[in-house]
């Protein structure tokens, strides 16, 4: 006969051994997996993009000396559509943003005035600038400042009568404006800028004994599309 002894050394030799073979069977847990955060969105890096818009300006004044002033031959509305491309770095500190673009544009600005024998026409073939950007981010988006250097090119005719003589050449002067621009994603953003664009007074042409100076400067509108290069990488909590 079994013995109350012996039943209890064999039970417990039994849940002993359902233990050992329990630690070696495999577990049946869900593997720890370490969340991973949605990437910071930032303004800073390298840039590139196009733009299009329309440039004009209410009255750029033309006057004639031969050789004393004349007088005015009018105020001419130099207006027309423009378009070109822009590069530039930007560098972001908390909501600040700041950085250098530059870019080139071609235009079909042109403005003609005339008095009597005496015509003048007035064009913009093309220009640039090199501009420093301040701004604020709110997110996705960017309101700023920006001003610079800008170099015109001023392709103008005087015309006394049969005589005429055109010249071609590249004015330096300034520009200052603002826009706002929306980055729909880490990569792609999208702005529209207003710039002002002056190179001050300037003697053209001349057809002996006339010659003209021209006051030049323009308002610019244009929408744009960017593409900044790079992306910060998800971020990874540690435990």
């Amino acid at each position: 006969m079994i013995s109350s002894k012996t039943l209890i050394v064999a039970a417990a030799a039994a849940l002993v051994s359902s233990a050992a073979l329990a630690a070696d069977l495999p577990s049946r847990k869900a593997p720890v997996y370490a969340p991973v955060a949605a990437p910071i969105f930032t303004w800073s890096g390298f840039y590139v993009g196009a733009n299009v818009g329309y440039g004009f300006v209410n009255g750029d004044r033309v006057g004639v000396w031969a050789p004393n002033y004349l007088g005015q031959i009018g105020d001419a509305k130099s207006q027309g559509v423009l378009g070109g491309l822009q590069a530039g770095y930007n560098i972001q500190s908390g909501a600040l943003v700041y950085g250098v673009e530059g870019d080139f544009q071609l235009t079909s600005m042109k403005k003609t005035v005339g008095l009597g024998p005496i015509t003048a026409q007035m064009k913009d073939p093309a220009f640039g600038t090199i501009r420093a950007r301040l701004g604020y981010a709110m997110g996705n988006t960017l309101v700023y400042a920006t001003g610079g250097v800008a170099f015109t090119d001023v392709e103008s005719t005087l015309a006394v009568g049969p005589f005429a003589r055109k010249q071609d050449k590249w004015r330096t002067g300034w520009t200052a404006g603002a826009g706002v621009e929306y980055a729909f994603n880490h990569n792609w953003s999208t702005k529209l800028e207003y710039l002002y664009v002056s190179t001050g007074k300037h003697w053209t042409d001349q057809v002996p004994p006339f010659y003209t100076r021209e006051t030049q400067s323009f308002h610019v509108i244009r929408a744009g599309l960017n593409y900044k290069f790079g992306g910060p990488a998800p971020v990874v909590a540690k435990y």
